[in-house]
């Protein structure tokens, strides 16, 4: 199962947020960070400027072709993913300094073709 979650994690990283196999390969949880608040009412259905629900909004900073660095948004379903691949490498995804590219030991080395 925590493969499955470690998986869906990388995927959803790479899929939504349109990342190469390199940039997600070396991404940083330091690079991860909110960028704003929004405030959403729910009206018939739409989302509207509002009180009602305060959503956060991340962005990672990523090193991408040619050592260009952009800025990729990243989706709160990434963000669920990441915090419970976080908790089952007993690591604290609040905290700053850890590095998204630290791997466990049980863990495979990557391939020449995905470094």
């Amino acid at each position: 199962m925590r493969q499955w979650r470690t998986a869906r994690a990388a995927i959803l990283l790479m899929g939504d947020s349109g990342l190469r196999r390199e940039e997600a390969a070396h991404a940083r949880r330091q690079d991860l960070r909110p960028i704003r608040h929004v405030a959403l009412a729910v009206a018939g259905g739409k989302a509207v400027e509002g009180a009602a629900i305060d959503v956060e909004i991340w962005a990672s900073t990523v090193v991408g072709k040619r050592r260009r660095q952009r800025t990729i948004p990243v989706s709160s379903a990434t963000l669920r993913a990441l915090r419970v691949h976080w908790i089952d490498r007993g690591d604290d995804f609040d905290t700053a300094a850890a590095d998204l590219a630290n791997r466990d030991s049980d863990d495979i080395d990557c391939t020449r073709q995905a470094r």
